[in-house]
């Protein structure tokens, strides 16, 4: 089939390019969003004992009079957690408790043991052997993780704020124009979309993958050749079209009319 025997109005239509409203773009961003917010819950809470473990750690002992009341590691892949409360008894006066959260990289697969340890001039900041111990791997490994969740938190703003002036682009070019259909080829369909090519008003091939919705199906012209209808504008910007004829606000008139001329 070929799309110049189709019905199609000669009137500007406005398209509503897919995978490219405000909700699409803003999952990007909110994505990003999530990102810097586990890097905040990620890097932010040991940043505080890492400093008070480097102003004591030629000068800890073990506390006496502390003990760990609550603690584990957790190990994913080679990154460990270790999450403890630390508790210091004081004759006389409330008991002193201390949250404190490490993160480290080891291959060790077993347990792991501490004790708490303290500057016996500031009993007050808490901390363990273990901690102690790996202090140097602890402070690589935040200053390792802060860089690569920046970036990739960066990376992903880019991305949404680059899909929001890319969907606003698109549905500027396609906003009250006289379109004409056009063949396009699918030449692949997977959970990102339809990877849609054609060619441009110079001739030069255009590739692009549009975020169709799942369970969107295209107007298939030439099953064989993988052709399918699209809508071009002076052939510089060219979308698929889906089978329900929803992208394109065409009245109901045009809409049979287009339907009946491609089965005829």
């Amino acid at each position: 089939m070929s799309e110049k025997g189709l019905v199609f109005p000669s009137r500007p239509l406005t398209a509503r390019p897919p995978g490219t409203g405000l909700a699409s773009s803003l999952w990007s961003i909110l994505v990003a969003v999530l990102v810097l917010g586990g890097f905040v819950v990620i890097t932010v809470p040991p940043i505080p004992d890492l400093l008070a473990d480097w102003s004591i750690r030629k000068t800890a002992q073990p506390s006496p009079n502390s003990q760990i009341a609550e603690g584990e590691c957790k190990t994913h892949l080679v990154l460990v957690t270790c999450n403890a409360t630390l508790t210091l008894y004081r004759p006389g006066q409330p008991k002193l408790e201390h949250e404190t959260t490490i993160y480290f990289v080891d291959l060790h697969t077993g347990d792991y043991s501490a004790m708490v340890m303290a500057d016996p001039a500031r009993p007050e900041y808490l901390t363990t052997d273990l901690a102690l111990e790996t202090f140097w791997n602890r402070a690589i490994t935040l200053g390792l993780s802060i860089p690569l969740f920046a970036l990739l938190a960066w990376g992903m703003l880019r991305y949404g704020f680059g899909r929001l002036r890319e969907g606003r682009r698109l549905r500027a070019a396609l906003r009250d124009k006289p379109m004409r259909p056009t063949m396009l080829r699918l030449e692949g369909r997977g959970p990102k979309g339809w990877a849609v090519a054609g060619v441009d008003h110079n001739g030069a091939p255009v590739r692009r993958v549009w975020a169709v919705p799942r369970r969107a199906k295209p107007v298939v012209l030439d099953a064989d050749k993988g052709l399918i209808l699209g809508v071009t504008v002076d052939g510089s910007v060219a979308m698929p079209l889906d089978a329900k004829l929803r992208w394109v606000d065409f009245t109901k008139q045009e809409r049979e009319a287009l339907s009946n001329s491609l089965t005829a």
